[in-house]
């Protein structure tokens, strides 16, 4: 998009005061303390489009009277994201999402809240989370290791059942012919991302590389993308989100997803995935990645490799959706 002449704000709250931070030429992310100041910025930025991605539930009634009272000519579009647990959360999910948008789209990040949304007569479009080219590994490229390179790629905290990766990464960091790897986001900030964030750095067992939340680059990309091209398996017990992007990044570069029974994923993964159930994650993860052998892993590669282009969700193709969008 800001090579067509696009620039792209990404605006997110929640920090102890301003950081503006240019990440690339036309790309500029705004940390602000409050949504209200987000919506200030909105009001003196001279946006065209405004995505509304991710706020929380307390301050959606606070954004919507925003778009509501709003006389800017800006479109305005939101994104659903995760898949209502309840009839009283997708009565909710109905009316936010037609009260979120004026002259915009709703952007549904699955097929299953696509086709929920539409029958509700939303008229929806179907985005998935973009994965740009180059993550996109070719059968042929990806070698078969002496050992099983397992990663995780995430964040520090209990929401995102980090202890049953530090549980199962310490086992198998005992047992031969596994080699873990934690990549965790670590916001200095937050009292658990720091306890986590201690503890992983006195360990010696496996692996630990510390991402600061702040400290976004290209770089930091690039180490991604080669983290996922070196491993056999990344490790991803839970996400709040129907379409995780990281579950795509792994499909993507043929590294089978260690993942549990919630949101979207079977649907998104289909049978090329190791599914646990949550409640039994660790022995399960023990049982499913003690069974895979080279010929094992080779077949489920394949599955990867066709899922991940029937599902049509690299950069070109979801960039041509969304100018479809904004227009």
């Amino acid at each position: 998009m800001v090579g067509l002449g696009w620039e792209v704000d990404y605006l997110l709250y929640g920090d102890v005061r301003p950081v503006k931070i240019d990440v690339h030429p036309g790309i500029t992310v705004r940390y602000q303390p409050t949504l209200q100041n987000i919506i200030d910025l909105i009001n003196k930025g001279h946006y065209d489009h405004i995505i509304r991605i991710r706020l929380m539930l307390a301050e959606r009634p606070m954004y919507i009277a925003f778009v509501r009272r709003s006389n800017l000519p800006a479109r305005f579009h939101t994104m659903a994201l995760t898949w209502p647990t309840t009839v009283p959360r997708a009565l909710w999910l109905y009316l936010e999402s037609y009260l979120s948008i004026r002259g915009g789209r709703i952007i549904c990040a699955s097929k299953r809240l696509y086709h929920l949304l539409t029958r509700a007569g939303s008229a929806p479009i179907l985005i998935m989370p973009p994965v740009p080219s180059d993550y996109f590994v070719d059968l042929n490229d990806k070698s078969i290791g002496e050992n099983l390179r397992i990663v995780y790629l995430g964040h520090l905290n209990r929401y995102r059942c980090i202890d049953d990766v530090l549980r199962l990464f310490t086992y198998l960091s005992n047992m031969s012919g596994f080699v873990p790897a934690l990549v965790a986001t670590h916001d200095p900030r937050n009292t658990i991302s720091n306890h986590y964030h201690g503890l992983l750095s006195n360990q010696q067992c496996f692996r630990y590389i510390s991402v600061n939340r702040q400290n976004y680059s290209p770089e930091l990309d690039d180490m991604i993308k080669d983290v996922l091209r070196e491993a056999d398996v990344l490790v991803q017990p839970y996400s709040t989100l129907d379409s995780p992007l990281v579950i795509l990044e792994s499909m993507a570069s043929l590294c089978l997803p260690l993942t549990t029974r919630i949101k979207g994923i079977p649907e998104l993964c289909g049978s090329h995935a190791f599914i646990a159930h949550p409640k039994r994650f660790f022995p399960e993860a023990v049982r499913l990645l003690s069974g895979l052998d080279g010929q094992r892993l080779v077949e489920e590669r394949r599955g990867l490799f066709h899922r991940s282009r029937v599902l049509g969700y690299d950069e070109s193709a979801v960039r041509q959706r969304l100018f479809d969008v904004l227009g």
